[in-house]
């Protein structure tokens, strides 16, 4: 027989529960010793990473420099337009061709004098060495020509005046040589005569002969002791005469070549300010072939019939840079501007090319408006000046194109926070109001 107690079937399953739970204590240990380590290097995690703070903004990109103005220089009338809008150029590209007839022309003439002048400036050196002038076998025949008979003449006239100068020379020596024989055979004579004057002065002293006889003798010696005079005098003057033609000879020639160095100085000046002009006319053709500036895009072209008469300074084409450093203009919240400064880095996404396929391009603030500006909406924003460093974007071999005027994201990276400030922002702002509320 079985006695079965109500104190003794309590205590026993007392002591089952107690198992039970010791059991499952042991079970559990491990598993919330596991969760604490998880939530402990979560938390250590959180207290040391850190999440970049960034201000994003929309924007356009825009060149540095402003848009180029393609202006003539003068008025003209257009005859070619080599461009259309959207055109990529280069620099040095033929954009429009302003008519030169009258440019060319100008420009022909003075080519022309110039040559002439250089041929006149050959002929004038030659002239002053004493030598046969020698041309370019490509200069004009008719200039070439022309010089080579004003050469010839020149020298024909030399040769005419030398020859006077000569035949001068010639007849006053022959003059002297003539004089200085009449000196020689009127010595002769007065020789005689002295002799036969003293003869018959010893026949007068005898009176062999009457007083008249003598003194006529007398006179015919003394008129050739004149005549000795005379012609002894001339002697000087004829000398003097050779000498003044031999100056004359000499300084013919030497005044030629004086003269022809002074046309040359004077030809010489003249080259100098038809070069001169000559630079101001090959300018003033090739003004007449508008270039481009710069690489970039032609954005606007205004003139767009063949014909058209263009006045000086008036804009005919409006180019877009590409070269330049490209700046990114982004819109920033009012809100927003307190933490961002110059020199602060910025990622910037363009709208037109898939930011997860071709990535983005960096850049670094530049400058940040002084005071907010309204868009139509009435939204104010700031203007944050961002500098690009690349104007392409590339995938692989391939090269994208950024040009002005693309819509970008600009996320400006304003400094960092731990992910535990950020879990712990919301609660800290909330305690933070929760005490300033009534």
């Amino acid at each position: 027989m079985t006695f079965h107690s109500p104190a003794l079937d309590e205590a026993f399953a007392n002591d089952i529960r107690g198992a039970l739970d010791a059991r499952r204590q042991t079970s559990l240990a491990p598993l919330i010793g596991v969760v604490v380590l998880l939530i402990g290097a979560f938390l250590a995690w959180a207290a040391t990473a850190e999440l970049e703070e960034v201000t994003t903004g929309m924007g356009q990109v825009m060149p540095t420099s402003q848009m180029q103005l393609v202006q003539p220089f003068e008025a003209g009338i257009v005859r070619d337009i080599a461009v259309a809008e959207g055109d990529v150029v280069e620099a040095g590209d033929v954009l429009l061709v302003i008519d030169d007839t009258d440019a060319r022309s100008t420009l022909g003439e003075l080519q022309e004098r110039q040559q002439a002048l250089a041929m006149q400036q050959i002929r004038l050196l030659a002239e002053a060495r004493g030598q046969q002038p020698v041309f370019p076998a490509d200069s004009a025949p008719d200039i070439v020509e022309g010089e080579l008979q004003l050469y010839e003449a020149r020298q024909l006239a030399l040769a005419q005046q030398i020859g006077v100068v000569s035949e001068q020379l010639q007849q006053r020596t022959f003059e002297r040589d003539e004089l200085l024989l009449q000196i020689e055979e009127t010595e002769a004579s007065i020789g005689f005569l002295e002799r036969e004057l003293e003869l018959n002065r010893r026949l007068y002293d005898r009176g062999a002969i009457g007083e008249v006889e003598f003194l006529r003798r007398e006179r015919a010696a003394a008129n050739e002791q004149r005549a000795m005079a005379v012609l002894r005098a001339g002697v000087p003057r004829t000398e003097a005469a050779i000498e003044e033609s031999r100056r004359q000879l000499a300084n013919i020639d030497i005044q030629f070549r004086a003269e022809a160095r002074q046309e040359l100085t004077a030809v010489i000046a003249d080259l100098a300010v038809i070069d001169q002009s000559l630079r101001s006319a090959l300018e003033r053709v090739e003004r007449t072939r508008m270039r481009a500036p710069v690489r970039g895009i032609v954005n606007a072209l205004p003139v767009t019939t063949l014909g058209a008469v263009i006045r000086p300074g008036e804009s005919v084409v409006e180019i877009v840079p590409l070269d330049d450093q490209l700046l990114v203009e982004a819109e920033v919240r009012p809100q927003d501007i307190a933490f961002i400064s110059a020199g602060q880095d910025a990622s910037v996404k363009l709208t037109a090319y898939d930011y997860t396929v071709y990535g983005d391009l960096s850049g670094v603030v530049e400058r940040i408006s002084a005071d907010t500006f309204e868009d139509e909406q009435g939204n104010t924003f700031y203007r944050v000046i961002i500098g690009l460093e690349d104007n392409r974007l590339r995938d692989g071999a391939e090269v994208l194109p950024i040009i002005p005027g693309m819509v970008v994201t600009a996320d400006i990276l304003t400094g960092s926070k731990t992910v535990l400030d950020y879990l712990l922002n919301p609660v800290t702002r909330a305690r933070n109001e929760a005490l300033r509320e009534r």
